[in-house]
């Protein structure tokens, strides 16, 4: 297989995922895009803004030549825009097909553990457990069939279902945990919601731009005030959303222009531009890109104020310590704020 066969492979396997009966029901923001258009259409810009397919390419053109004879979605005429060809199965269809697996070898990956249950049926996905705060394999899967035979023919095994490795597993079929009803409470996020929505409505486009540290920088120790005066030099900012240790942020400026003249500048990598010994890859972000930025700048606001409240203040010493955490004493155990419980690994890479 060429090196161009490989890519336009690998782009229709991963958007394909994206609008799988497996993965679909589940994508809230995907789902979202579709109830858009009237037509279902979902336009190719979009895709490129959902990580694994856009580290895969962010030509359209690129991607509408890989999905030229997908069996699973349909090129407008204008090859800019994708649907899938079926309608959309629901969430509880995909739930009546799911296998809940536990004690599984934690040194299993997801293809060793789709070879095992493809004995029971076509296996159509695999979503993997990880521990709280390592991020490790805890031995706990989900299996999605393609039919629910196959996960009616591995609930017959009862007891007699074949080791995995030396393990015994169990299994069962999925349950939908309903939530008790809470009574209903004011909205103590509508007023920052709103105030978002008014900056989001006031603000000119081409304000926001992302900034990318290489991946061997030291920014354990980077805040974002310093961020804010660094950016501030061309041009007025608004905000940096940035979290200490971590490689990529936003600066919201004032205006387009600052923005643009911070790329410009910014681009020639000069010395006197440098900050933790390099200077910054710039990306001024556009269009969906751009509106999607807006909607994790709410996320991360509400989450802030959420955490908040729940802490009742940041008490304490110093930096906000508030007790060790799980993460350790200091900045009140960053651990906890890394926590990604049940974070999903599947047969196909997804976002």
């Amino acid at each position: 297989m060429t090196e161009t066969a490989s890519l336009n492979e690998n782009i229709k396997k991963q958007t394909e995922f994206y609008f799988s009966d497996h993965n679909l029901p589940r994508d809230k923001f995907l789902k979202a895009k579709i109830a858009e258009s009237p037509e279902g259409w979902v336009s190719l810009e979009v895709m490129t803004s959902f990580r694994k397919l856009g580290d895969l390419t962010k030509d359209i053109k690129v991607i509408a030549e890989a999905l030229a004879n997908s069996t699973i979605l349909e090129l407008s005429e204008d090859k800019t825009k994708i649907r899938r060809l079926t309608p959309v199965p629901t969430e509880q269809d995909v739930n009546n097909r799911t296998l809940v697996v536990t004690n599984i070898p934690k040194d299993s990956n997801v293809e060793a553990i789709s070879t095992f249950f493809t004995q029971f049926g076509p296996v159509g996905a695999v979503r993997c457990v990880t521990e709280p705060q390592t991020e490790v394999f805890s031995g706990k899967a989900f299996i999605v069939f393609e039919e629910q035979a196959g996960l009616d023919s591995a609930i017959a095994k009862g007891d007699d279902m074949p080791k995995f490795g030396d393990n015994k597993i169990e299994c069962n079929k999925f349950k939908t945990i309903k939530k008790k009803e809470k009574p209903e409470v004011p909205d103590r996020n509508a007023e920052l919601r709103a105030q978002i929505e008014e900056e989001r409505k006031n603000h000119a486009p081409g304000c926001i731009l992302r900034f990318t540290f290489p991946a061997d920088t030291n920014t354990e120790n980077l805040r974002p005030l310093e961020l804010k005066d660094y950016f501030g030099h061309f041009g007025e900012i608004r905000r940096v959303e940035f979290q200490e240790g971590e490689k990529v942020g936003t600066a919201r400026f004032a205006s387009a222009e600052g923005c643009s003249r911070a790329k410009k500048e910014l681009d020639e990598k000069k010395d006197s531009h440098k900050i933790q010994g390099v200077v910054p890859d710039i990306t001024i972000l556009e269009g969906e890109e751009e509106q999607r930025e807006w909607d994790s700048i709410a996320e991360k606001r509400l989450s802030h104020v959420n955490q908040s409240s729940a802490r009742g203040g940041r008490g304490g010493r110093g930096r906000g310590r508030g007790g060790r955490g799980r993460g350790g004493r200091g900045r009140g155990g960053r651990g906890g704020s890394r926590d990604r419980q049940n974070r999903i690994e599947s047969v196909v890479d997804d976002d």
